[in-house]
């Protein structure tokens, strides 16, 4: 809160998200920003310099970052909204949804919702469709892969947990 436009640049310039201070600082003065807004931001180096400003003057979410699924997105977009929003890349996010061992573990948290079916040879990814469409807010800006993953299992359980009774009343699976 109160950072002048040097020492927000240097803010940048240490955590690798731009290359040069002065440079930035002289595009911020170009473009005529101001009122950047105190708070928690992803950025990465991969980002243009206008982008970063809008993100820096249009204000914080007041959480680290957060990550929106929509409705009917496959897993490889999902993956790759995570992506753009924390530090793991895209490959390491499918690598992390198809890791069995993990998968296990979300089997025995959630056993109800992920089950064996999952691991049945025709399907690519066991959890296409088990990460709920919302938008997850996270404030720890070094939130786990796994954490990430399983609150979007988690919320997928919960909506599973209402027709419970319908779907063994059926014999259906997830």
């Amino acid at each position: 809160s109160g950072s002048s436009v040097s020492a927000i640049a240097s803010i940048l310039k240490k955590n690798d998200v731009i290359k040069s201070e002065k440079a930035f600082q002289y595009y911020v003065k170009y473009k005529g920003a101001s009122g950047f807004q105190a708070g928690f931001y992803h950025l990465n180096k991969g980002m243009d310099l206008d982008a970063i400003i809008h993100k820096l003057t249009s204000g914080a979410t007041g959480y680290a970052f957060q990550i929106t699924v929509t409705e009917g997105e496959q897993l490889t977009q999902i993956a790759a909204a995570i992506a753009d929003e924390t530090k793991y890349s895209k490959k390491q996010v499918i690598a992390k949804l198809d890791d069995e061992t993990f998968i296990n573990q979300l089997k025995k948290e959630f056993p109800d919702t992920v089950t064996n079916d999952v691991f049945n040879k025709n399907i690519k990814h066991s959890l296409e469709g088990y990460l709920f469409p919302a938008t997850y807010p996270f404030n720890d800006p070094d939130t786990s892969l796994e954490d990430i993953i399983t609150a979007m299992v988690k919320q997928t359980n919960s909506y599973v947990e209402t027709y419970k009774a319908e779907m063994k009343k059926n014999k259906l699976s997830v």
